[in-house]
Protein backbone atom coordinates (compact mmCIF):
# COMPACT_ATOMS: atom_id res chain seq x y z
CA UNK A 1 0.00 0.00 0.00
CA UNK A 2 1.22 3.30 -0.89
CA UNK A 3 0.87 6.55 1.29
CA UNK A 4 1.48 9.94 -0.87
CA UNK A 5 1.94 13.18 0.98
CA UNK A 6 0.25 16.39 0.04
CA UNK A 7 1.97 19.45 1.91
CA UNK A 8 -0.44 22.23 2.57
CA UNK A 9 -0.02 24.85 5.11
CA UNK A 10 -3.89 26.41 6.07
CA UNK A 11 -4.95 24.86 9.10
CA UNK A 12 -7.38 22.52 8.93
CA UNK A 13 -9.80 20.36 11.38
CA UNK A 14 -12.27 18.91 9.25
CA UNK A 15 -12.51 16.95 5.83
CA UNK A 16 -14.62 16.03 3.52
CA UNK A 17 -14.86 14.34 0.24
CA UNK A 18 -16.62 15.84 -3.08
CA UNK A 19 -16.93 13.88 -5.99
CA UNK A 20 -16.27 14.27 -9.73
CA UNK A 21 -18.42 14.23 -13.06
CA UNK A 22 -18.87 10.94 -14.40
CA UNK A 23 -19.23 10.83 -18.29
CA UNK A 24 -21.43 8.42 -20.08
CA UNK A 25 -20.48 5.35 -22.80
CA UNK A 26 -22.66 4.48 -25.47
CA UNK A 27 -22.68 0.76 -26.65
CA UNK A 28 -20.59 0.98 -29.69
CA UNK A 29 -17.60 2.69 -27.68
CA UNK A 30 -17.25 -0.19 -25.44
CA UNK A 31 -15.83 -3.60 -25.90
CA UNK A 32 -16.78 -6.51 -23.21
CA UNK A 33 -13.75 -7.97 -21.11
CA UNK A 34 -13.92 -10.83 -19.34
CA UNK A 35 -11.59 -11.21 -16.69
CA UNK A 36 -10.62 -14.78 -15.45
CA UNK A 37 -8.24 -16.07 -12.83
CA UNK A 38 -8.25 -19.91 -12.72
CA UNK A 39 -6.32 -23.34 -14.16
CA UNK A 40 -7.52 -23.17 -17.62
CA UNK A 41 -3.97 -22.50 -19.09
CA UNK A 42 -1.84 -25.10 -20.17
CA UNK A 43 1.13 -22.99 -19.05
CA UNK A 44 2.76 -24.90 -15.84
CA UNK A 45 2.34 -23.29 -12.83
CA UNK A 46 5.35 -22.92 -12.01
CA UNK A 47 6.30 -20.89 -15.01
CA UNK A 48 3.64 -18.06 -14.05
CA UNK A 49 3.17 -18.39 -10.13
CA UNK A 50 -0.73 -19.11 -9.28
CA UNK A 51 -3.44 -20.16 -11.75
CA UNK A 52 -6.59 -21.39 -9.95
CA UNK A 53 -6.57 -19.71 -6.16
CA UNK A 54 -4.71 -20.33 -3.57
CA UNK A 55 -5.67 -21.70 0.37
CA UNK A 56 -4.09 -18.55 1.68
CA UNK A 57 -6.49 -16.34 -0.44
CA UNK A 58 -9.68 -17.88 1.67
CA UNK A 59 -11.73 -15.26 3.13
CA UNK A 60 -9.54 -12.46 1.53
CA UNK A 61 -10.72 -10.83 -2.03
CA UNK A 62 -9.42 -10.18 -5.56
CA UNK A 63 -9.53 -6.39 -6.47
CA UNK A 64 -9.33 -6.21 -10.60
CA UNK A 65 -8.73 -2.41 -12.20
CA UNK A 66 -8.78 -1.58 -15.90
CA UNK A 67 -7.56 1.61 -16.79
CA UNK A 68 -5.89 3.45 -20.05
CA UNK A 69 -6.29 7.33 -21.75
CA UNK A 70 -9.50 9.54 -21.98
CA UNK A 71 -11.15 6.98 -19.41
CA UNK A 72 -12.61 6.61 -15.74
CA UNK A 73 -10.65 3.35 -13.75
CA UNK A 74 -13.03 0.20 -13.73
CA UNK A 75 -13.07 -1.31 -10.94
CA UNK A 76 -14.40 -4.85 -9.16
CA UNK A 77 -13.56 -6.07 -5.95
CA UNK A 78 -14.60 -9.72 -5.44
CA UNK A 79 -14.24 -12.08 -2.34
CA UNK A 80 -12.84 -15.06 -2.00
CA UNK A 81 -14.90 -17.68 -0.47
CA UNK A 82 -13.17 -21.49 -0.88
CA UNK A 83 -9.97 -22.75 -2.56
CA UNK A 84 -11.71 -23.97 -5.52
CA UNK A 85 -13.51 -20.93 -6.96
CA UNK A 86 -12.79 -19.43 -10.02
CA UNK A 87 -12.45 -15.99 -9.75
CA UNK A 88 -14.19 -14.06 -12.98
CA UNK A 89 -15.54 -10.31 -13.45
CA UNK A 90 -17.20 -9.08 -16.85
CA UNK A 91 -16.60 -5.20 -17.60
CA UNK A 92 -17.83 -2.82 -20.38
CA UNK A 93 -14.69 -0.73 -21.05
CA UNK A 94 -14.06 2.13 -23.38
CA UNK A 95 -12.47 1.17 -26.76
CA UNK A 96 -8.93 2.58 -26.91
CA UNK A 97 -5.28 1.26 -27.19
CA UNK A 98 -3.13 0.38 -24.22
CA UNK A 99 -6.01 -0.39 -21.45
CA UNK A 100 -4.09 -1.62 -18.43
CA UNK A 101 -5.43 -4.55 -16.56
CA UNK A 102 -4.43 -5.09 -13.16
CA UNK A 103 -5.35 -7.82 -10.89
CA UNK A 104 -4.20 -7.71 -6.81
CA UNK A 105 -5.03 -10.82 -4.56
CA UNK A 106 -5.20 -10.22 -0.72
CA UNK A 107 -5.02 -11.91 2.30
CA UNK A 108 -8.06 -12.03 5.25
CA UNK A 109 -6.85 -8.60 6.74
CA UNK A 110 -5.56 -6.93 3.53
CA UNK A 111 -1.93 -8.42 2.95
CA UNK A 112 -1.23 -7.63 -0.61
CA UNK A 113 0.06 -11.58 -1.69
CA UNK A 114 -0.12 -11.82 -5.20
CA UNK A 115 -0.82 -9.48 -8.64
CA UNK A 116 -0.99 -10.12 -12.30
CA UNK A 117 -1.30 -7.41 -15.00
CA UNK A 118 -1.85 -7.17 -18.93
CA UNK A 119 -2.39 -4.96 -21.84
CA UNK A 120 -5.11 -4.78 -23.87
CA UNK A 121 -6.16 -2.80 -27.04
CA UNK A 122 -9.92 -2.77 -27.39
CA UNK A 123 -11.82 -1.91 -30.51
CA UNK A 124 -15.62 -3.58 -29.94
CA UNK A 125 -14.57 -6.68 -30.40
CA UNK A 126 -15.58 -9.38 -26.89
CA UNK A 127 -12.11 -10.03 -25.24
CA UNK A 128 -11.31 -12.56 -22.52
CA UNK A 129 -8.17 -13.01 -20.86
CA UNK A 130 -6.45 -15.08 -18.30
CA UNK A 131 -4.74 -13.04 -16.16
CA UNK A 132 -1.19 -14.99 -14.61
CA UNK A 133 -0.74 -14.03 -10.62
CA UNK A 134 2.95 -13.92 -9.51
CA UNK A 135 3.90 -13.41 -5.79
CA UNK A 136 4.76 -10.09 -4.71
CA UNK A 137 8.30 -9.15 -4.46
CA UNK A 138 9.71 -6.44 -2.05
CA UNK A 139 8.45 -2.68 -3.83
CA UNK A 140 11.45 -0.66 -4.17
CA UNK A 141 9.92 1.42 -6.91
CA UNK A 142 7.78 4.63 -5.49
CA UNK A 143 4.85 5.54 -7.32
CA UNK A 144 4.65 8.65 -9.46
CA UNK A 145 2.95 11.62 -7.90
CA UNK A 146 2.70 14.83 -9.83
CA UNK A 147 1.61 16.78 -7.11
CA UNK A 148 -0.97 19.15 -5.87
CA UNK A 149 -2.76 21.12 -8.87
CA UNK A 150 -5.06 23.42 -6.93
CA UNK A 151 -5.96 24.60 -3.66
CA UNK A 152 -9.16 27.00 -3.75
CA UNK A 153 -10.32 28.60 -0.79
CA UNK A 154 -13.92 27.89 0.24
CA UNK A 155 -14.28 30.61 2.98
CA UNK A 156 -11.45 31.62 5.81
CA UNK A 157 -11.34 28.21 7.32
CA UNK A 158 -12.37 25.99 4.46
CA UNK A 159 -9.65 24.95 1.20
CA UNK A 160 -10.98 22.73 -2.12
CA UNK A 161 -7.64 20.26 -2.82
CA UNK A 162 -7.45 18.74 -6.23
CA UNK A 163 -4.86 16.55 -7.56
CA UNK A 164 -4.20 14.19 -10.31
CA UNK A 165 -3.92 10.66 -9.12
CA UNK A 166 -0.68 8.40 -8.68
CA UNK A 167 0.52 6.02 -10.73
CA UNK A 168 2.10 2.80 -9.15
CA UNK A 169 3.12 -0.45 -10.09
CA UNK A 170 1.80 -2.62 -7.66
CA UNK A 171 -0.88 -0.37 -6.01
CA UNK A 172 -4.05 0.66 -8.20
CA UNK A 173 -5.91 3.77 -7.71
CA UNK A 174 -8.73 2.87 -6.23
CA UNK A 175 -6.32 1.69 -3.47
CA UNK A 176 -4.26 4.48 -2.96
CA UNK A 177 -3.63 6.43 0.24
CA UNK A 178 -3.13 10.15 0.16
CA UNK A 179 -1.67 12.05 3.41
CA UNK A 180 -1.89 15.39 3.97
CA UNK A 181 0.26 17.41 6.14
CA UNK A 182 -0.81 20.71 8.12
CA UNK A 183 1.43 23.42 9.57
CA UNK A 184 0.89 27.47 10.39
CA UNK A 185 3.51 28.27 8.03
CA UNK A 186 5.31 26.68 5.44
CA UNK A 187 8.47 25.02 5.95
CA UNK A 188 7.68 23.47 8.96
CA UNK A 189 5.50 20.18 8.49
CA UNK A 190 5.92 16.77 10.28
CA UNK A 191 6.73 14.66 7.84
CA UNK A 192 6.99 11.90 10.36
CA UNK A 193 3.52 12.40 11.25
CA UNK A 194 0.57 13.00 8.73
CA UNK A 195 -2.61 15.04 10.10
CA UNK A 196 -4.90 13.68 7.31
CA UNK A 197 -5.38 10.51 5.13
CA UNK A 198 -7.62 10.30 2.60
CA UNK A 199 -9.08 6.84 2.46
CA UNK A 200 -8.31 4.21 -0.11
CA UNK A 201 -9.27 5.36 -3.44
CA UNK A 202 -10.28 8.84 -2.52
CA UNK A 203 -11.40 10.85 -5.83
CA UNK A 204 -8.64 13.35 -6.23
CA UNK A 205 -11.06 16.12 -5.23
CA UNK A 206 -11.29 16.95 -1.42
CA UNK A 207 -12.44 19.52 0.50
CA UNK A 208 -11.50 20.83 4.10
CA UNK A 209 -13.67 22.25 5.72
CA UNK A 210 -11.49 23.59 8.20
CA UNK A 211 -12.66 24.75 12.33
CA UNK A 212 -16.67 25.83 12.85
CA UNK A 213 -18.73 26.89 15.77
CA UNK A 214 -21.18 24.44 17.41
CA UNK A 215 -24.42 26.01 15.93
CA UNK A 216 -23.10 25.61 12.47
CA UNK A 217 -22.91 21.79 12.62
CA UNK A 218 -26.47 21.32 10.85
CA UNK A 219 -25.90 23.79 7.82
CA UNK A 220 -22.29 21.89 7.77
CA UNK A 221 -23.67 18.56 7.39
CA UNK A 222 -27.18 19.42 4.85
CA UNK A 223 -24.45 21.28 2.36
CA UNK A 224 -22.14 18.39 2.74
CA UNK A 225 -24.90 15.48 2.33
CA UNK A 226 -22.75 12.72 3.30
CA UNK A 227 -23.57 9.15 3.21
CA UNK A 228 -21.24 8.24 6.02
CA UNK A 229 -19.04 10.34 8.24
CA UNK A 230 -15.35 8.86 9.19
CA UNK A 231 -13.81 9.43 12.72
CA UNK A 232 -10.52 8.10 11.74
CA UNK A 233 -8.56 9.14 14.84
CA UNK A 234 -6.29 6.14 15.60
CA UNK A 235 -5.65 7.64 19.54
CA UNK A 236 -8.15 5.71 22.15
CA UNK A 237 -10.48 9.26 23.42
CA UNK A 238 -11.65 9.71 27.10
CA UNK A 239 -14.45 10.87 25.36
CA UNK A 240 -15.57 12.21 22.30
CA UNK A 241 -17.43 15.58 21.98
CA UNK A 242 -17.74 15.07 18.23
CA UNK A 243 -19.00 11.93 18.30
CA UNK A 244 -21.58 12.78 20.62
CA UNK A 245 -22.85 15.55 18.05
CA UNK A 246 -22.71 13.94 15.09
CA UNK A 247 -24.91 10.89 16.96
CA UNK A 248 -27.88 13.20 17.01
CA UNK A 249 -28.04 13.38 13.34
CA UNK A 250 -28.40 9.87 13.26
CA UNK A 251 -26.19 9.04 10.09
CA UNK A 252 -23.59 5.98 9.85
CA UNK A 253 -20.26 6.84 11.96
CA UNK A 254 -17.27 4.76 11.19
CA UNK A 255 -14.38 4.68 14.05
CA UNK A 256 -11.84 2.65 15.06
CA UNK A 257 -12.79 0.50 18.21
CA UNK A 258 -10.33 1.85 20.96
CA UNK A 259 -11.15 4.01 24.36
CA UNK A 260 -14.12 5.99 24.29
CA UNK A 261 -14.69 5.44 20.50
CA UNK A 262 -15.82 1.50 21.24
CA UNK A 263 -17.83 2.46 23.74
CA UNK A 264 -19.61 4.82 21.53
CA UNK A 265 -19.84 2.50 19.14
CA UNK A 266 -21.17 -0.61 21.07
CA UNK A 267 -24.45 1.66 21.98
CA UNK A 268 -24.80 3.74 18.77
CA UNK A 269 -27.16 1.66 16.74
CA UNK A 270 -25.61 3.40 13.46
CA UNK A 271 -21.75 2.94 14.42
CA UNK A 272 -19.66 1.22 12.06
CA UNK A 273 -16.65 -0.41 13.83
CA UNK A 274 -13.15 -0.37 11.48
CA UNK A 275 -10.90 -3.22 11.35
CA UNK A 276 -8.09 -2.64 14.14
CA UNK A 277 -4.93 -2.31 14.40
CA UNK A 278 -5.63 0.50 11.30
CA UNK A 279 -4.94 -1.18 7.84
CA UNK A 280 -5.45 1.03 4.72
CA UNK A 281 -7.14 -1.75 2.65
CA UNK A 282 -9.24 -3.58 4.98
CA UNK A 283 -10.37 0.04 6.09
CA UNK A 284 -11.37 0.86 2.78
CA UNK A 285 -13.09 -2.18 1.73
CA UNK A 286 -15.19 -1.99 5.41
CA UNK A 287 -16.15 1.52 4.32
CA UNK A 288 -17.05 0.43 0.51
CA UNK A 289 -19.69 -2.03 2.69
CA UNK A 290 -20.44 0.20 4.93
CA UNK A 291 -22.01 2.29 1.86
CA UNK A 292 -23.15 -0.53 0.00
CA UNK A 293 -27.22 -0.03 -0.35
CA UNK A 294 -28.75 -2.34 2.42
CA UNK A 295 -31.63 -4.86 0.88
CA UNK A 296 -34.13 -4.35 3.59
Amino acid sequence: MKRLALAMVPLLLLLGTSSCGVSGQGADDVSRVTVRIDGSSSSPAGDYGILAVPAELVGGSILISISGEGMETLEKQIGVQSEQDVIQADFLVPNGPDRRLWVYAYREGGTLLYTGHEHLDLDGTPVSVVVHMLPVQPDTTPPVFPGLEAATSLSPTSVSLSWSPALDDQTPEGAMVYYIYESLSSGIQDFQTPTYATTPGATPCYTATGPYRREELTDRLIAADPDLVLFPSVAPETFSYVLHELARYELPIAAYPIGAQADFLARYPHGVALPWPPEPISTWQKLRQALEPNPH
